[in-house]
């Protein structure tokens, strides 16, 4: 079991492993990147589109977004073309923290509604306007943003040796 483990770890430490996971990686976030770019563009440009649903999906694209993007610097630090400073570390603590917060309570919201509309078809009690939408966005962005900052406030830079590369993270 431990040779197993040991080629493994091996075939790890090895520059095509990264190299091949970056094609991938790449890969998807082209098709990430367009996908949610494409429902952002047509959520705004279409003005049927422009529904209390649909704006709570487009948040949730620019959510997505943002991840995609964020976890850029995170794989161009595995493949060793890019310096980790703690400035990172926070930053790239923080972007996860913020969307996966923004993406939950819009997820909330949404099944909030949804279960409105199909448990009280006639006689909704919690109906947004658009306007009211848009302060609820609002909204979320500041509590995901008040709730995942001060974890990342305290993550630093470490160096560590592993096998025989040098691999920094953040703790």
């Amino acid at each position: 079991m431990s040779n197993n483990s040991s080629l493994l770890e091996d075939f790890i430490e090895r520059e095509v492993f990264w190299q091949f996971f970056a094609i991938i990686w790449f890969a998807l976030l082209a098709i990430g990147v367009l996908a949610n770019l494409l429902i952002v563009v047509v959520v705004k440009r279409v003005r049927s589109m422009h529904s209390v649903t649909n704006l709570l999906l487009c948040n949730l694209a620019v959510s997505d977004l943002v991840t995609i993007l964020g976890s850029l610097p995170r794989i161009l630090s595995k493949l060793n073309k890019l310096m980790i400073t703690d400035i990172y570390c926070k930053l790239n603590g923080a972007i996860p923290r913020i969307t996966f917060a923004g993406s939950i309570m819009t997820l909330c919201l949404l099944a909030v509604l949804r279960y409105d509309a199909l448990v009280n078809t006639m006689n909704q009690r919690f109906r947004l306007s658009l306007r009211g939408t848009k302060y609820a966005i609002c909204i979320i962005w500041t509590l995901a943003f008040l709730l995942a900052v001060p974890s990342s406030v305290f993550l630093k830079a470490e160096e560590e040796i592993v096998g025989k590369k040098k691999v920094v993270h953040s703790k």
